[in-house]
């Protein structure tokens, strides 16, 4: 085979080379690039872009997004480095995964990014991912194995040659499980480069994952710790850095992990008190030289005991010293008397003994220096409770601020928060220990602000500074809605937000039916506001919302004729009555022009219909007790011309039309009973309408050798189905004839031949009275009813 082959290239497959003492099996992962017909180079230029569109830059060590990471401090953490770059550079260690863990503040980042640091020196990193719970691609998995494909890209360059088909050929691999995305993007292409490349087994690439347990969900850590532990093998290592929640605690207990697991507690073994000490001197000497009043400080600030008593407060955790000396270095500050504040800063008699007691006082206090605490808790719950906030632009676009107002707001906030000089930057906690804070009230104290009353201040600024300009959607603000609770705040303004400012008409259809879907459910929350008797301003809004709602409603039929949008005049009728809308322009222009409903409506939304028909209380307002909704849907089920979609849903709706008919909860109006006059047809029950409707009644026999289902002839299944559908219409009229009788209309009747001798101008010539009648329902040659499903046997 291949005998005299020159200059081949193999893409794909499992090929076995044998010869006299040689056996290998060589996995071959190139799939064609049909390099023929496209430059490779090009390919690749595309593939890497493909690669870079699903990655999340922000999570490198040296990414401009994480500006000034922490770092250890020069001479501290020493023992902890020597022991991870021990294990690093070791090549007998057979446990290839590290686990670094510690409680909040422990410098755990810090830790991670200066071994990154070390590890691109030695040109032994192979790429990191550090995780931040508030930071936008970097709390969730997904970018994961992306984001460190990419950078194995960059620090391995062959690598990059037997990625690069993978991407090529299956563009979609990014939607698979990380899983999938590990196996196709950074194992098989490995293995491809070792089996071309002998000496790349030799070498150590170190894969660094940070704050594992701030991407969500919780179950993720469970995946990502299996995922890298099965995928540890040479040329890789990998180190995983979080606190030790309990999943992720469990997860690394199980024999498969532990086995291959070194595990670095940052605890009292490493002396942090030692690194602390020694980096608070450095920094208060720091200070002396930098600092506007350095020159006046005296001699011997500080004295030794209030270093020890800094260090004591901060339990062994760098982040309480760090965060004291941020608060110290601003220079609206004097650093003598801010300190000695500091240190008069007691925690709560009730949470003294707790790990964070010194680090809740701290907060407490640099947050009780502020000048306006509600403005500054505005835009902290802001940075916690919205992804999409990317710049300083944006937050002062959403709290209606001008430009330059939030640097006002923060000016003695730099301590606790990075403020960007770029107002295209955002703005962003130091430490993750700072919204944990605020989260728990028995720690926050009075500055916690429970999730309801922030979700409802993040609704309100949406609601009155970003969706009149186009900034926002309306599901945006009713997500937030439905976790909030109502405040005046709020109500002022809701009262002014029209929803359907930016609801056009022709784009109300089924195939956005996601905007009636969020118009429920805000009206619904609207409502459940408004049944509180302690809300009067619930119900005002309420009422603005449906004047907004018959506004738009209004200006339809002005703008051209309900023909010029169908199909999707349907879903602003359903929502006129469903909402409580007053003005009936629309609805009452449709029955007025005898417009026909010629579409096959979605499943969906005919429920919606058949409820509101059935039990206008039930999914709808008491507003809709004042209109005389039910006219108006019977005038739209009578004028169905029913398509083979719609055909089901109206065999439904036959049924649903007997229930409101005979129900004794609604009373018989002659404008409604009108459309059922004994001699009257609907425009659904011609011949041709009632051939798709039929099939959808009819049902195999039981008898053993029938083959109906497949579609050859049974009279059985035919005589079944025809019973069952002649005793539907048939209920459907007699409630239609007891309606009409209720009504008040007086009308003629006759005998059951008279319509009956008319059957060749069709079923809809057969009228309401002799479906109603007993000989109906006897007459057994109705043979136009067995062509209807002999029409269907085939279909069915």
């Amino acid at each position: 085979m291949l005998h005299n082959t020159h200059n081949a290239r193999f893409y794909g497959g499992e090929f076995t080379n044998v010869g006299r003492d040689l056996q290998t099996t060589v996995n071959n992962y190139y799939t064609p690039l049909q390099e023929s017909s496209n430059n490779p180079a090009v390919l690749k230029e595309k593939a890497l872009e493909k690669l870079f569109e699903h990655i999340a830059p922000g999570a490198f060590h040296n990414s401009g997004e994480r500006h000034d990471p922490p770092r250890c401090h020069e001479n501290t953490r020493m023992a902890i480095l020597r022991k991870v770059m021990t294990w690093a550079r070791d090549p007998e260690n057979l446990r290839l995964l590290m686990w670094i863990y510690g409680p909040a503040g422990g410098g755990k980042s810090a830790i991670m990014q200066t071994i990154a640091e070390l590890f691109q020196k030695e040109g032994i990193l192979g790429g990191s991912f550090f995780f931040f719970r508030t930071a936008d691609k970097r709390n969730i998995k997904n970018y994961l194995i992306a984001t460190l494909a990419y950078q194995l890209t960059v620090n391995l360059p062959i690598f990059s040659d037997y990625i690069i088909p993978v991407i090529h050929n299956d563009p979609s691999i990014f939607s698979r499980t990380l899983d999938a995305q590990m196996k196709a993007l950074i194992i098989d292409p490995m293995h491809a480069a070792i089996n071309a490349h002998p000496h790349v087994r030799d070498l150590r690439y170190i894969v660094l994952v940070d704050g594992l347990d701030e991407c969500a969900p919780e179950d993720s850590h469970r995946e990502i710790i299996n995922l890298l532990s099965n995928s540890a093998f040479s040329p890789f290592r990998f180190i995983i850095a979080s606190r030790p929640e309990f999943i992720i605690r469990t997860t690394f207990s199980l024999h498969t992990v532990v086995a291959q697991t070194e595990t670095l507690a940052l605890d009292n073994m490493y002396q942090p008190d030692n690194d602390i000490r020694l980096f608070l001197r450095d920094k208060f000497d720091e200070l002396r030289s930098t600092h506007p009043r350095g020159r006046y400080f005296p001699a011997c600030w500080p004295r030794e005991e209030i270093i020890a008593t800094l260090v004591r407060n901060s339990s062994g955790q760098f982040i309480y010293a760090a965060t004291v000396i941020k608060f110290l270095n601003s220079p609206r500050h004097d650093p003598v008397k801010a300190l000695d504040f500091v240190l008069k800063a007691q925690p709560s008699p009730e949470r003294s003994d707790t790990p964070f007691a010194q680090l809740d006082a701290l907060y407490h206090y640099v947050l009780g220096t502020v000048e306006d605490i509600e403005k500054v808790l505005g835009i902290l719950h802001c940075i916690m409770l919205i992804e999409s906030i990317d710049s300083i632009d944006y937050l002062e676009a959403l709290l209606g601020y001008s430009e330059g107002d939030s640097r006002t707001i923060l000016c003695d906030m730099h301590s606790l928060l990075y403020v960007p000089e770029n107002n295209r930057d955002e703005i962003r906690f130091y430490h993750t220990s700072l919204g944990d804070f605020l989260k728990d009230p028995l720690r926050a104290c009075h500055l916690y602000v429970s999730p309801p009353y922030s979700n409802s201040f993040i609704s309100a600024c949406f609601a009155r500074n970003m969706y009149a300009r186009g900034l926002c959607s309306l599901d945006t603000i009713v997500g937030y809605l439905s976790v909030s609770c109502w405040t005046y705040d709020l109500g002022h303004a809701l009262l002014n937000l029209d929803v359907f400012a930016h609801v056009p008409f022709e784009m109300f259809g089924f195939s956005t039916g996601e905007i009636y879907v969020t118009l429920t459910s805000y009206f619904e929350w609207l409502y459940i506001q408004k049944l509180d008797q302690t809300l009067p301003q619930a119900a005002q809004v309420y009422d603005a919302a449906v004047e907004y709602l018959d506004t738009w409603l209004s200006c339809i039929p002005s703008t051209g004729t309900v023909e010029d949008y169908s199909p999707n005049f349907l879903f602003p009728i359903i929502s006129a009555i469903k909402f409580g809308a007053r003005d009936w322009i629309l609805l009452n222009y449709c029955v007025r022009e005898n417009f026909w409903v010629s579409i096959g409506i979605e499943g969906a939304f005919f429920l919606e219909i058949e409820n509101v028909i059935l039990d206008p209380r039930r999914n709808s307002f008491d507003a809709i007790q004042r209109m005389n909704t039910t006219s108006v849907l019977l005038t739209f089920f009578c004028r169905f011309n029913v398509d083979n979609r719609a055909s089901k849903h109206v065999a439904r709706w036959v049924d649903t039309l007997t229930i409101l008919l005979s129900s004794t909860t609604h009373d018989a109006v002659p404008q409604r009973a009108a459309l059922f006059r004994p001699y009257t047809y609907c425009g659904w029950m011609c011949t041709c309408n009632l051939y798709r409707i039929a099939c959808h009644y009819a049902t195999p026999c039981k008898l053993r050798d029938c083959s109906y289902s497949t579609g050859l002839d049974c009279r059985s299944c035919k005589d079944a189905s025809v019973l069952v559908f002649k005793n539907v219409l048939h209920c459907l009229s007699v409630a239609a004839i007891d309606y009409v009788k209720r009504s008040g209309i007086i009308y003629e009747t006759h005998t059951y031949g008279a319509c009956r001798n008319n059957l060749k101008d069709g079923l809809d010539h057969l009228c309401v009275w002799c479906r109603g009648t007993a000989e109906f329902l006897d007459d057994k040659h109705f043979g136009i009813y067995l062509s209807t499903f002999e029409m269907f046997a085939n279909h069915l």
